[in-house]
């Protein structure tokens, strides 16, 4: 998993409905710790995308949030 993957893990957590903890999502604790990039950053980088999601939840076209938001789903949002 990288840093990429984990903000569209977080992304998707909060379509779900899910909570913002990242342990409220087995599945993404399990592969974050299994994977060789840094756990914390993976962390960082699946809040990072929750926050995007919510951010970006009825906000008006053209906000920075639903740019970030395209951006997670497409593959090119640069890490933070």
């Amino acid at each position: 998993m990288n840093e990429q993957q984990a903000k569209f893990e977080g992304l998707k957590s909060f379509e779900l409905g899910k909570g913002r903890a990242p342990a409220l999502n087995n599945a993404f604790i399990v592969a974050a710790c299994a994977s060789k990039t840094d756990t914390a950053l993976l962390l960082k980088a699946y809040l990072f995308g929750w926050d995007i999601a919510n951010l970006a939840n009825n906000a008006l076209p053209g906000s920075p949030s639903i740019q970030t938001y395209a951006n997670i789903v497409t593959g090119l949002e640069n890490a933070s």
